[in-house]
C-alpha cells in the first residue's frame, strides 16, 4: 500500500480528531451511528419522491444531496469502525502503524492523550475513507491476510430480518455492490466540487445504490463482531438483525 495515503500528523489535525470523538459516542456504537445517520437521509429522499415526484428539478437536486449523504455515512462508519477495532485488536494496530510514514512526536501524542483521545483515535485520524480504493486499503488491515473486499464478497450472512417476520435467512451481496460503492464515492467527489455537473439517477439505480449502502456496513459489522463477542451489532436470539430499506421507512419505529 502506498505510504503516501496516510496523512501527515500536524497540529491542524488535532481539533478535527477531537471533534470526531465528541460526536461519535461510545466506541462500539459504529453500526448504530451509521443506521441512525443513514435512516435520516433515506427518509428525507423517499419523502421527496412521494410528495414532489412531479417536480423533476427538485427530485434531481434531492438525489445529488442523497449521494453526498450516502458517501458521508459510509466514511463515518468506516472511521468509527477503525477506531473500535484498533482499540480492541493489537495485531491490527501493529499492521496499521507499520505503514504510518510520518510518526507523531512524543509531545504531540502526550498532548492528544492528555486531551482525552485514545491512541486508536490518533492513528485513525491519519486514515482516509473517501474512495473504494482507500476503504479497501485501510480496512484490509483489519481483515488480514484475505483483505476486506474479498472477505465481504465471499461472506454468507446468517441473520434475522425484522420486516420479514424475523425469519432466519442466508444472505450474500449481489454482483453490483462493488461498482455501486465505487460510483457513490466517485459521484460524491464530483458533485461536491462541481455544482454545474448534471446528475440524475433512475429509480432502479437509486434503489440498488441505497441498498448497497445499507447492507455493506451491516455485514462488515458482523464480520468484525465475530472477533469481539457480537459487540456493536443488533442481535435477536444470538443472530444479527438485517435492517432493510423498508425498515428505515417504517412509521412504526425509528432509528436515530
Amino acid at each position: 500500500m502506498p505510504l503516501s495515503k496516510f496523512q501527515t500528523m500536524n497540529t491542524n489535525l488535532f481539533p478535527f480528531i477531537s471533534d470526531l470523538k465528541s460526536t461519535r459516542g461510545e466506541v462500539w456504537g459504529f453500526l448504530g451511528n451509521f443506521l441512525g445517520n443513514f435512516a435520516r437521509s433515506t427518509r428525507l429522499m423517499h419523502r421527496v419522491i412521494a410528495t414532489l415526484q412531479d417536480d423533476p428539478v427538485v427530485c434531481k437536486e434531492a438525489m445529488r444531496s442523497y449521494i453526498i449523504a450516502m458517501a458521508s455515512c459510509l466514511e463515518t462508519f468506516y472511521r468509527d469502525l477503525y477506531v473500535y477495532v484498533l482499540s480492541q485488536d493489537e495485531g491490527s494496530l501493529k499492521r496499521v502503524l507499520a505503514d504510518v510514514r510520518d510518526k507523531a512526536t512524543l509531545a504531540e501524542i502526550h498532548s492528544l492523550i492528555a486531551g482525552g483521545l485514545s491512541f486508536s483515535e490518533i492513528v485513525t485520524g491519519k486514515a482516509t475513507f473517501g474512495s473504494i480504493s482507500d476503504v479497501d486499503s485501510f480496512v484490509s488491515k483489519l481483515f488480514h491476510p484475505a483483505g476486506y473486499l474479498d472477505t465481504l464478497q465471499n461472506y454468507e450472512h446468517i441473520c434475522l430480518v425484522p420486516s420479514r417476520s424475523a425469519r432466519k435467512v442466508h444472505f450474500k451481496l449481489d454482483d453490483k455492490w462493488r461498482s455501486n460503492l465505487a460510483k457513490i464515492f466517485e459521484s460524491r467527489n464530483a458533485l461536491v466540487h462541481d455544482a454545474n455537473k448534471p446528475f440524475h439517477l433512475s429509480a432502479n439505480a437509486m434503489a440498488s445504490m441505497e441498498t448497497t449502502v445499507l447492507l455493506v456496513p451491516q455485514l462488515t459489522a458482523e464480520l468484525v463482531s465475530k472477533k469481539f463477542d457480537g459487540k456493536g451489532t443488533l442481535r435477536i436470539r444470538d443472530l444479527p438483525v438485517l435492517i432493510l430499506i423498508d425498515d428505515l421507512l417504517s412509521d412504526s419505529w425509528r432509528l436515530g
